[in-house]
């Protein structure tokens, strides 16, 4: 199984250029999603979400975070 990697494709950092470079090599573990804005997001974490992926993982800043756990603490309360 990939595991659904939400990537936060505006990030402009020496660290994200790093994690960009690991990420290429690693793309048979992980399924990339680069959403367009807040609201592209929220909308592939709902269908992820309906479709039951049991697991996610998130790599942004502080907003990327903030978005994806206020979605997930909203839905799941």
């Amino acid at each position: 199984m990939r595991i659904p990697l939400f990537f936060n494709n505006t990030a402009r950092s020496a660290r994200a250029d790093r994690f960009r470079r690991w990420l290429d090599g690693h793309r048979d573990l992980f399924d990339v999603i680069e959403p367009e804005s807040r609201e592209d997001m929220l909308r592939h974490l709902a269908a992820r979400a309906d479709s039951g992926t049991p697991v996610v993982a998130v790599a942004g800043g502080d907003g990327t975070l903030q978005c994806f756990l206020r979605n997930r603490i909203s839905c799941c309360a």
